[in-house]
């Protein structure tokens, strides 16, 4: 056996801005049955200047480098009158400035560029090297196994399915068995070497999509582990499991499922949880609870990372470093990262789209024994509230994690009915979709089984759902629309617009389809039978009074249908605000 040393150059990316909040179990409502359809200037002193490097560039992904160069952010902690402020700046621009906590400002400057992260001792990474082995020595997996005690064996099918992934490795097979072979020299070899061959065996299908000029490129993680990136992740992962507090309140299962996998959900593969560890150890070896934990990591996630809208690829840690920004997927997969480095179980919490809202959101959540917690971006106002429930307005809402399947929380943060579709003719499965950006979008899909369709724990806070199937880009409809509330019954909207009865005249506002109108024409749409009639078309309504208070006046509507306005835009229609019905003489928006 001989040692090797060799250099690490892997930096860190920063965490987003989050919010702690508990939940109480919402009620549940009874189960509803749907049936099936007809057919400053102040003096400031700088503290800390922290430069960004180009050696993180160089290990972007070669796709990222050259929007790095658009968004390459500088990025300081500065001191005005006594209290201490995380600075970012693009190109001469405050971008934003932030109040820190003086011990986050410490473990900031140990994350971006701490003299311990430049030394040689901390960028050499020991680990035993055999070179008799090859990337075809598969069996070595077997042999491991074999040694360990009774409690961490893996099943053959277990042993089988890690081999999968070596061969999908290829060449790079030998990183991985270097690695494990390596973790089986270490104190408690036996339970690393049973993580690594469980990611192993839950890896072969992960990576990352990056979108370029012949198309979207996958990169799988079997090609971009290194041998030390996967040591250091399981080595780091179990020593954080064992030494903090609320990691050892972790199960086993959970352990292997939430806080070894290296990635967050599909972003190129970080493999940086040595650094955060030691970055953020000296504070966190000071905190009692999972709550300190996450305010802890809240408050660097404020000073780091401000939302902002971004491509559809979830940002590189390199990248999101370099930038101090991120959509909320990227602000999830930070949190995780940073969290898990400390042995915090944090998972990615989704809503796939808002039942009266448009978009969807990602944020990050954590469970303890006692209580769910859940950490938003952009509200440290509410770091201390952990009794806050979130959006009320969430049909379905997902937990997951690189390696579990997801699973439906939705229960944890909204009140929930059950919903059942009779379809004794349907067969296979059908899909529950609510009206988002001026379209039906699936949050949830269910088998017909004994002649129904069932959704469990669906969202009840007044949203309005079609049962479907998608076809072709449409939804063939297998239920007319209809809106769920907390008191039940439903209400169908199945009238087709021209042959719908007690039209009136109505003045149509922003406010109350929960966008300002533009100054642009606008076309009133109403749905019937999985598409948009336009009921204007040719003749756009012009949009009257001031900036921020603009209506359409004289509106031809009627109860029992669902309307949407499209604003006309170079001779395309562009969905506005929200669906709106008529309800008791009123516009309503939902």
């Amino acid at each position: 056996m001989q040692k090797a040393f060799n250099k690490m150059k892997q930096f860190l990316s920063l965490l987003p801005l989050a919010t702690a909040l508990f939940y109480t179990q919402p009620v549940k409502a009874a189960e509803i049955t749907i049936p099936l359809r007809n057919q400053v200037s102040t003096q400031k002193t700088q503290v800390g200047n922290l430069p960004l490097e180009q050696r993180i560039i160089q290990q972007m992904p070669q796709e990222e480098k050259a929007a790095s160069q658009a968004l390459s952010t500088s990025y300081n902690i500065v001191e005005e009158n006594g209290k201490l402020y995380a600075l970012a700046e693009r190109n001469g621009q405050e971008f934003f400035k932030r109040e820190v906590k003086p011990e986050v400002a410490d473990t900031i400057k140990r994350l971006r560029q701490p003299s311990t992260f430049i030394s040689s001792n901390f960028w050499d990474v020991e680990y035993v090297f055999d070179p008799k082995i090859q990337a075809t020595d598969h069996d070595l997996l077997i042999k491991l196994n074999g040694k360990a005690p009774t409690q961490f064996k893996h099943t053959p099918a277990t042993l089988a399915q890690a081999k999968e992934t070596l061969v999908k490795a290829g060449p790079n097979a030998k990183s991985f068995l270097q690695a494990i072979n390596s973790l089986s020299h270490e104190k408690e070899g036996a339970d690393l070497v049973h993580a690594g061959i469980f990611y192993l065996a839950n890896m072969k299908s992960h990576g990352y999509d990056l979108r370029t000029p012949q198309g979207m490129n996958h990169i799988p993680d079997t090609a971009t582990f290194t041998v030390k990136g996967f040591y250091e992740n399981a080595l780091y992962a179990h020593r954080a499991w064992k030494e903090f507090s609320w990691g050892r309140e972790v199960p086993r299962e959970e352990f292997l499922q939430t806080l070894l996998p290296a990635r967050a959900t599909q972003e190129p593969l970080p493999q940086t949880r040595r650094l955060i560890y030691e970055a953020l150890k000296p504070t966190a070896s000071k905190l009692k609870t999972a709550e300190e934990a996450l305010r802890f990591v809240n408050q660097i996630s404020f000073a780091t990372v401000k939302y902002e809208p971004t491509a559809f690829e979830d940002r590189s840690s390199q990248l999101r470093f370099l930038s101090c920004g991120g959509r909320c997927e990227d602000q999830t997969d930070q949190m995780v990262e940073l969290g898990t480095a400390i042995g915090l179980p944090v998972v990615s919490v989704s809503v796939p789209w808002w039942g009266n809202a448009n978009d969807n959101h990602v944020w990050a959540g954590v469970q303890t024994p006692e209580r769910t917690l859940s950490v938003n971006s952009g509200d440290p106002a509410r770091e201390e509230r952990l009794d806050f429930n979130y959006n009320s307005s969430a049909p379905k809402v997902f937990i997951h994690s690189a390696f579990s399947a997801r699973k439906d929380a939705t229960p944890k943060f909204t009140t929930t009915t059950d919903l059942t579709v009779p379809a004794s003719n349907l067969e296979g499965k059908a899909g529950l979709f609510v009206f988002n950006y001026g379209s039906p979008r699936e949050v949830d899909s269910a088998e017909s089984q004994n002649g129904k369709i069932s959704f469990k724990n669906v969202g009840n806070n007044n949203i309005l759902y079609i049962v479907g199937r998608a076809q072709n880009g449409k939804v063939e409809q297998l239920t007319d629309p209809f809106l769920v509330t907390p008191k039940g019954p439903t209400t169908f909207y199945s009238t087709h617009p021209h042959q719908a009865k007690n039209h009136g005249m109505y003045r149509v506002t922003g406010e109350d389809i929960k966008q300002p109108l533009e100054p642009t024409g606008h076309v009133i749409a109403a749905w019937y039978d999985g598409k948009y009639i336009p009921m204007n078309p040719g003749n756009p309504l012009p949009a009257r009074g001031e900036e921020g208070k603009r209506y359409l006046e004289n509106v031809h509507l009627a109860p029992n249908v669902i309307y949407h306005i499209f604003r006309v835009e170079n001779n395309q229609g562009a969905p506005h605000g929200r669906p709106f019905v008529i309800e008791n003489g009123k516009v309503v928006a939902h």
